[in-house]
């Protein structure tokens, strides 16, 4: 349970800035992500959720769409705080404490044949990924992060296949003490050789819409925070890079912000 409690994704770390920053600093974020969930054409009635945490950032008026929602996250605290901001919801919740996703730490990748099952018992539930693909590199041992990661990011996007799913991943994080991460001006080289312009820009809250997938190049490249050279990319840059996407920045604390993803597998 410590483990679970002190890890370097979520844990009580997280649970201390979204009980600083939920209601404040992050309300642009949760906005932006509550317009974008309200897009989402779907019909299904049964919601699977991974990695809900809290429910910091999801809105209740997405969840209550949903006749039944399953959550999967392992954090001990998660369905407690997340039954206290979502009580008009909480009867149709139910919780699975056990990471679905990886073996642990000592047999790092991912346990497939049970993610398969798990989706198999709930043949017309659509699936979200809260926030959580772009954690799981960081969840790897370090000494196996570079050679798990890729297969294990297949391997979920292989069991989902057929699956109507979407995903909120974190893309690109970095220090720096404003709000904003100008992406203006900067062109990249496609997979074709071909020199072309971003033209985006980001504040706080403020989103961009993309034909598909930007490399993670060429965000590492755009997003400059002023204080520190380097960023730390999250590996999901080969999550449905085909797909219309939503880019949101999120100033998760003072001095620290996340270029989110959010893409659906289908609409």
């Amino acid at each position: 349970m410590l483990r679970r409690l002190l890890n370097s994704s979520g844990g009580l770390r997280y649970h201390q800035r979204a009980f600083t920053h939920a209601d404040s600093l992050w309300v642009p974020y949760r906005e932006a992500v509550a317009e974008w969930l309200e897009e989402w054409p779907t019909d299904a009635r049964e919601l699977i959720l991974f990695g809900p945490s809290g429910g910091y950032t999801l809105p209740v008026r997405f969840l209550a769409r949903f006749e039944r929602i399953t959550c999967l996250d392992p954090d001990p605290l998660a369905p407690i705080i997340f039954r206290l901001r979502h009580r008009t919801v909480g009867s149709r919740v139910s919780w699975i404490a056990r990471d679905v996703l990886l073996a642990g730490r000592a047999n790092a990748g991912l346990q497939a044949a049970e993610l398969e099952r798990l989706l198999a018992e709930h043949p017309r539930a659509v699936v979200l990924f809260a926030g959580l693909l772009g954690q799981i590199l960081f969840l790897l041992e370090e000494r196996a992060q570079e050679e798990t990661w890729p297969a294990t990011r297949t391997a979920i996007l292989r069991a989902l296949e057929g699956c109507e799913w979407a995903s909120i991943h974190d893309r690109l994080s970095g220090s720096t003490h404003t709000q904003i991460s100008s992406l203006l001006g900067t062109s990249f080289s496609n997979a074709s050789g071909v020199t072309e312009p971003v033209g985006v820009t980001l504040r706080s809250g403020e989103s961009a819409d993309l034909s598909r997938a930007l490399p993670d190049d060429a965000l590492r490249t755009i997003f400059r925070p002023p204080d520190h050279p380097s960023v730390f990319t999250h590996g999901t840059e080969e999550i449905l890079p085909s797909r219309p996407r939503r880019l949101l920045l999120w100033q998760l604390e003072p001095g620290w912000t996340q270029i989110m993803e959010c893409v659906r597998a289908r609409d």
